[in-house]
């Protein structure tokens, strides 16, 4: 577990003046520029909590622009970011704007997740979860074709942050409600995207057979698809049998950018 600043020392939700007055002087004392701008990620949920959006944002938006450009501590780095999504994604849905606020939590708990943040996981799954649940549920009873079609991708969203927080039998439950929506959308890649998730819960359930004949079925069968055989085979002690997909997901994978030199390296070990 990595411990983050404590923010909530220093709030005091009932005097949003008293609590801005607390980080302006903790901004005026820091010598860090990362931890200044921690400090500023308040300042701009003060302003998101009083209506003051534009306030909010103009402050977001300098830290989005210096993010890129600062060294520092790798956990220093990913709490600046993971509070950067947060209180974008908090002055969003404080102004209403929900569709543009659940990613941003989704990338908060992602962020959070793999640097082992547990108190801003915590956090960020929250506002994650609470968000997109409103969200899809709005899409349910809209009667805007668009809007209802918005039920999709915001449960593929609300999976995936079940998963991260291992919770899978939530996240099994909410990919399978991506997928019937998928599939009343009719787009052949989106559905195929929707069952290869639900075999990757499979995999965390341990229900390897039932994992390995989703993924059997579906076509065409990409990389990816192939690297999840693979683990599935691998987790039933059939190592020869994974060979072949590690080979395949190798093939198709390894120039793949979203796929990061560590797995590639996995995918090349277990195709020998």
């Amino acid at each position: 577990m990595v411990t983050t600043h404590n923010m909530r020392a220093h709030w005091d939700f009932g005097n949003l003046d008293a609590t801005e007055a607390v980080f302006k002087q903790l901004i005026a004392a820091s010598a860090s520029p990362i931890e200044t701008m921690l400090f500023e990620t308040q300042v701009a949920r003060v302003h998101g909590l009083r209506g003051h959006f534009d306030a909010a944002h103009a402050l977001l938006d300098a830290i989005e622009t210096e993010l890129g450009k600062i060294i520092g501590p790798t956990n220093d780095l990913a709490e600046l970011q993971t509070r950067y999504f947060l209180e974008r994604g908090r002055a969003l849905r404080s102004a209403k704007q929900t569709d543009a606020a659940c990613p941003l939590f989704k990338q908060a708990v992602d962020v959070a997740v793999a640097s082992h943040m547990d108190e801003l996981a915590i956090d960020a799954i929250h506002m994650a979860i609470a968000w997109t649940e409103r969200g899809i549920a709005l899409a349910q009873r809209s009667d805007d074709a668009n809007a209802q079609n918005w039920d999709a991708p915001l449960a593929n969203n609300l999976g995936w942050t079940y998963f991260d927080a291992r919770d899978y039998a939530k996240a099994l439950a909410t990919f399978e409600t991506a997928l019937v929506a998928r599939q009343r959308i009719g787009a052949p890649e989106q559905i195929l995207i929707a069952k290869w998730a639900i075999a990757r819960v499979y995999r965390a359930l341990e229900r390897y057979d039932d994992a390995i004949e989703l993924l059997m079925s579906l076509s065409p069968q990409d990389g990816y698809t192939h690297e999840e055989l693979g683990e599935n085979l691998l987790a039933q002690h059939k190592p020869e049998i994974a060979k072949t997909h590690f080979a395949q997901a190798y093939e198709a994978l390894q120039h793949d950018p979203s796929v990061d030199a560590p797995r590639v390296a996995r995918l090349l070990a277990h195709s020998k």
